[in-house]
């Protein structure tokens, strides 16, 4: 699990990598949160970048789960068929 922190050490977000114990060679993005004075700052993105640095060497794909609120689902939701009626949809990505 890795944590931003502030100029103060505040912990502002955090994201974890955690395998998979059905699929070999993929992780899971788990736990990725930032605090709202966080988000716009760039945080997240050097956050995921960082976990994903660290997978790499060790996984060969990455799997997300996200809820319908997320700003991913809105922008994965694209991807999906139109009639689809599930609440909760996973993206996969290569880390090669």
């Amino acid at each position: 699990y890795f944590v931003a922190e502030d100029g103060d050490g505040n912990i502002v977000g955090g994201v974890g990598i955690g395998a998979l114990s059905d699929a070999d060679g993929v992780c899971e993005l788990q736990k990725m949160y930032c605090l709202p004075e966080a988000r716009g700052t760039g945080i997240a993105q050097a956050l995921l970048a960082r976990a994903l640095d660290y997978a790499r060497p060790y996984y060969k794909r990455v799997y997300l789960e996200t809820l319908p609120f997320s700003e991913i689902t809105r922008v994965g939701a694209a991807l999906m068929p139109s009639d689809s009626t599930s609440s909760l949809f996973s993206l996969a990505k290569s880390l090669l």
